[in-house]
């Protein structure tokens, strides 16, 4: 069934993204169209070369179509201005990344803070620090913090300005099985208890049972869009 219009954040209405280089052209992303819920823990799944980074960078305002409309609450992300889409990823966009992006002279309280101070009305950056574990981590510096330490702040810089949308991008590629499967606890736990509209890239697939639904990817085409009624925890995945 599809999703009623108050519950789309997010639609994409042939939506493709080519690359040219030279004389020869690459699409990366195949005409897409499919919706977005809101509130929704969405995986993307698929191999190296799939798409997947390309259809997060869209969404995220980091990349505009070829052609298709990306329509965010309504508004097409392909017809706006620089100043638009800077705001839009200011405001509206978490981004979480697999190589974490921390500034090194900062702690885990100023890098958290850093992103607080460029919007109106941010969460407390020390108890969105708590929320992922890290109160008492909140003066060390990335190089003082463990891999995981280090994603779970870049979490919390991503949820401190409360955003609509929260992507992932292989968060837990850099990680080891069980220090991953502790980064999407918390991812999870935070965008279901704050209602954030989550969608993870990854191309491991064994982490799909955690997702509300599964977007398969290859060759730059979705080919697959699999409801989960029931999802696991994070902590039930198996491989």
């Amino acid at each position: 069934m599809s999703p009623s219009p108050d519950q789309v954040l997010l639609q994409l209405e042939g939506v493709a993204k080519s690359y040219v280089m030279g004389a020869v052209t690459v699409p990366a992303l195949k005409p897409s169209t499919f919706a977005v819920r809101s509130g929704e823990f969405l995986m993307v799944l698929g191999p190296s070369g799939s798409g997947k980074t390309t259809l997060l960078n869209l969404v995220g305002g980091i990349d505009t179509p070829t052609a298709g409309r990306l329509l965010f609450r309504g508004e097409d992300l392909a017809q706006m201005a620089d100043a638009e889409l800077t705001s839009y990823r200011r405001y509206r966009v978490g981004f979480v990344f697999q190589f974490f992006n921390l500034v090194p002279t900062l702690t885990a309280l100023e890098n958290v803070q850093l992103v607080a101070d460029l919007v109106d009305e941010p969460l407390d950056a020390l108890e969105t620090l708590d929320t992922v574990g890290l109160g008492d981590r909140a003066n060390h510096f990335p190089s003082e913090l463990s891999g995981g330490e280090q994603q779970r702040v870049a979490i919390a810089r991503a949820m401190v300005k409360r955003p609509a949308l929260l992507l992932a991008d292989e968060p837990t590629g850099n990680l080891d099985f069980e220090t991953g499967i502790r980064v999407l606890t918390v991812l999870t736990d935070l965008s279901r208890q704050s209602g954030t509209t989550t969608i993870v890239v990854t191309h491991n697939s064994v982490l799909a049972g955690i997702a509300d639904r599964v977007l398969r990817m290859r060759s730059g085409e979705i080919v697959e869009v699999e409801e989960q009624p029931h999802p696991i925890s994070p902590d039930e995945v198996r491989w």
